[in-house]
């Protein structure tokens, strides 16, 4: 008979039934479905895999399986358009719309399924008054490691208040192939 850790070791490596939903034409690896049903049974988690493994895939395909129609994208400046083109491949709403916020006076689009903004854009108190009145399905902190500054830097003060999240946020998954320090 076999253990409860040798299961779940053999499920993380190729889930037993479930996959995540996926537009036709791309396939997600087997580890990218087994982190998507780890995901599924926790309200905030980290996908903390290698570099280049395809975690912000994960995490639109985990937004598809959550049915997310507002997601909020935390990212750092340069990954911006990234998702973007990332969000156009993996998500699985008709036409999805999405809105990167590029510029201080650029605002939050209200009927986006994705806005994609950097964590220096919260500095912008219109921003992130914007971000702030919005309700969220889904909120994703690519390069989570950004945020472990034990100092409270801005990113820290802004994104980790424990009274902003609840009332704004359904589900939070952190992504960050760099989560031990350097």
């Amino acid at each position: 008979m076999t253990d409860g850790f040798d299961l779940l070791a053999s499920r993380a490596i190729a889930p037993l039934f479930y996959r995540a939903p996926h537009p036709e034409g791309v396939t997600p690896y087997e580890f990218q479905h087994a982190g998507v049903e780890y995901h599924l049974v926790r309200d905030n988690a980290l996908f903390g895999d290698a570099p280049g493994l395809g975690k912000t895939a994960e995490c639109i395909l985990l937004g598809n399986a959550i049915c997310a129609r507002r997601t909020l994208v935390i990212c750092p400046a340069s990954l911006r358009l990234n998702w973007e083109r990332e969000i156009w491949t993996w998500s699985t709403i008709p036409r999805v719309s999405t809105y990167p916020v590029l510029r201080g006076g650029d605002g939050v689009s209200h009927g986006a399924d994705y806005v994609i903004t950097s964590y220096s854009m919260l500095q912008n108190k219109g921003i992130l008054g914007a971000i702030l009145d919005l309700r969220w399905d889904h909120l994703i902190l690519d390069e989570a490691h950004a945020l472990k500054d034990p100092r409270g830097n801005r990113r820290t003060r802004v994104i980790c208040a424990p009274d902003m999240l609840p009332r704004v946020v359904g589900r939070i998954t952190m992504a960050s192939g760099t989560i031990l320090p350097n």
